[in-house]
């Protein structure tokens, strides 16, 4: 429908108007169409007279009459089939039977009320479906099968049989029904091979009963069942075991032979001679100290225990039954020799003639007594030191076993004999004496000596915050005491040095080349050396591009100390860069090896970058 407004106008300017409506009259130029070009129903050959078995449904764009759709069938298959005019609706009209005719191809036509009239047309495939009234049937209604308790998982034990009297019906399919036995056991849904799912064990139980369902495929499913009675058959499948899988036990050192140390025992669930064990020791006996009663597992002393030789025993004893063919388990023994104190205090080192300088100040030490004892924990150290003879004047002997000078000396005296007496802790302790010759020389004075040190300091994104960065070592011949400072320090500098040499930096140390003039003196003399510390930023871009090279048998104190600055001339040669550029900015001890973690800066006319290695 279209509305629209019309006017006339005379010459002498006179108008009039008037509105206009357009109706406009449809005509048939859509045919109907489908939803769908195929339909397809299934039913049961019984199905009863008249009953619904599918709705199609058609369609028109026209409008009014030429929209209006009724439905006929091409081909009513001898009147089996019906279908409303109005609605679509198919039912069945006469009864079926699938051995007849299994399958039923329709042709619906859907024409509308136009004129002339226009029509279209779906296909409607109609299955006709058995029905199944009798159940697959076995053989027989129970079934017996043996296995042998040491059959493997997944071991075949039986094949269940079923068969179907129903025409056309081929497909049998097997469950076992949910029950006490049935998670042991598995059956093959199309075979009815059952096989073995779990573990077997005569001696625990003997018998399975299970219950086997055959289906059919139907419709509708009808199944029969049949039970099963699995007999499981002896076998030596149960080894010997341990009542622990270790033994532990102490003997003294020096026992006599056929002392007892422990029994060990084991049990064999089996029956017969497969539960009948002997015992053997098969490891860590090599040297034949110990010995094992093949029937009763007791263990004894064969021979010479020494505490000092050996004073842990691990052996493995053996556990075997009769079966044929035999099994076995092991078990750990462990014994340790207990030790008897009959070893008194010794001293690696023969000579105990040592020297000191007059001039050695209060506190030095003269000699630092080291003993050992070859009993064990217990009857060795700790060891008390006791004074027998000598001058306490001038020596002093510590507790540690240390002796000092406390005193004044002078060459002219000669030798000093120190007598000492070392216990051991036994229980009763034993003990050993030691004369310790002091021989005091003429005091001779030298200067210190001082090594140059080099500090790297790597800091990540300019944070540090503070703290030891290194320190100066240095030494005095004649054993004097050492004292550090920096000579004329700047006003602000960042560093500082203990007077035992040890460097440390505040927070925050902007990155550039440091050089401090470190001294040491001994009181009397004065040595300089050269500290230079080389504070650098690590950027991002360090980190991205850096590498590890992974260096065998060496240590970080040995790289830094002897290898740092080749590595740096080496790679910048190879590189074609200054050393400067080689930034090594970690060191990583890992095991025998060091990792050495650096990044390379490639200079070029317009800047620098780094270089990024494959």
């Amino acid at each position: 429908m279209f509305n629209f407004m019309v006017s006339a106008e005379d010459r002498g300017g006179q108008a009039c108007f008037s509105n206009v409506t357009v109706l406009l009259e449809d005509i048939n130029d859509n045919a109907p169409f489908f939803t769908q070009l195929e339909y397809r129903k299934s039913v049961y050959e019984d199905a009863r007279i008249n009953k619904v078995l599918l709705q199609v449904r058609a369609d028109d764009v026209d409008i009014g009459k030429n929209r209006k759709i009724s439905y006929s069938l091409l081909d009513t298959v001898g009147n089996t089939f019906s279908i409303e005019s109005e609605t679509g609706v198919i039912s069945l009209k006469k009864a079926l039977n699938r051995e007849d005719q299994a399958t039923y191809m329709l042709t619906v036509q859907a024409k509308d009320a136009g004129v002339p009239s226009k029509s279209g047309s779906c296909a409607v495939v109609i299955q006709v479906l058995n029905i199944n009234d009798v159940p697959p049937e076995f053989t027989d209604s129970s079934f017996k099968a043996n296995v042998s308790e040491d059959a493997a998982i997944g071991a075949n034990i039986t094949t269940m049989i079923a068969i179907s009297r129903e025409a056309a019906q081929e497909e049998i399919s097997y469950e076992i029904l949910q029950g006490p036995d049935s998670d042991m056991f598995k059956i093959d849904k199309k075979t009815g091979v059952v096989t073995l799912q779990g573990s077997l064990d005569f001696e625990i139980r003997k018998t399975y009963s299970l219950t086997i369902q055959a289906s059919d495929v139907g419709p509708p499913v009808l199944t029969t069942t049949a039970s099963l009675k699995v007999i499981v058959t002896d076998a030596n499948d149960h080894a010997p075991k341990f009542g622990w899988d270790l033994y532990t036990a102490k003997v003294d050192e020096n026992s006599p032979s056929d002392t007892f140390v422990l029994q060990v025992f084991a049990t064999d669930l089996d029956s017969g001679p497969n539960r009948d064990i002997q015992y053997s020791i098969v490891k860590g006996n090599e040297a034949g100290k110990f010995k094992v009663d093949p029937l009763s597992g007791i263990i004894t002393v064969d021979g010479l225990v020494d505490h000092e030789a050996v004073s842990k025993y691990s052996m493995t004893v053996r556990a075997q039954d009769q079966g044929v063919p035999p099994l076995s388990s092991e078990t750990k023994v462990h014994v340790t020799i207990n030790d008897l104190n009959d070893n008194p205090p010794e001293f690696s080192n023969t000579n105990f003639t040592v020297s000191i300088s007059e001039t050695a100040p209060v506190g030095k030490t003269v000699i630092f007594l080291r003993p050992h004892d070859r009993d064990g924990h217990g009857n060795g150290g700790p060891f008390t030191f006791r004074r027998i003879q000598g001058d306490e004047t001038k020596f002093r002997l510590q507790k540690n076993g240390i002796i000092t000078k406390v005193g004044p000396l002078d060459h002219r005296d000669g030798e000093h004999k120190f007598k000492i007496r070392v216990f051991d802790s036994g229980e009763p302790p034993k003990y050993t004496d030691k004369t310790v010759t002091i021989s005091v020389v003429e005091g001779v004075t030298h200067p210190p000596a001082v090594e140059p040190l080099t500090v790297y300091l790597k800091l990540y994104g300019s944070q540090f915050n503070g703290g030891v960065i290194g320190s100066v070592k240095g030494s005095d011949s004649d054993g004097d005491l050492l004292s550090y400072s920096i000579v004329a320090p700047r006003a602000g500098s960042p560093f500082t040095i203990t007077t035992d040499g040890v460097i440390s930096a505040f927070s925050n140390v902007p990155s550039q080349i440091y050089r401090l003039n470190v001294s040491v003196t001994d009181g009397k003399y004065f040595t300089y050396a050269p500290v230079e510390i080389l504070v650098s930023d690590i950027t991002e871009d360090i980190l991205t591009h850096s590498l590890t090279l992974r260096l065998s048998d060496l240590g970080p104190g040995t790289f830094v100390e002897n290898n740092l600055a080749i590595f740096r001339d080496y790679l910048g040669v190879l590189l074609n860069v200054p050393a400067v550029n080689v930034h090594i900015w970690n060191l990583q001890s890992s095991e025998s090896s060091l990792d050495v973690v650096f990044a390379v800066m490639k200079r070029v006319k317009v800047g620098s970058y780094l270089l990024g290695l494959p």
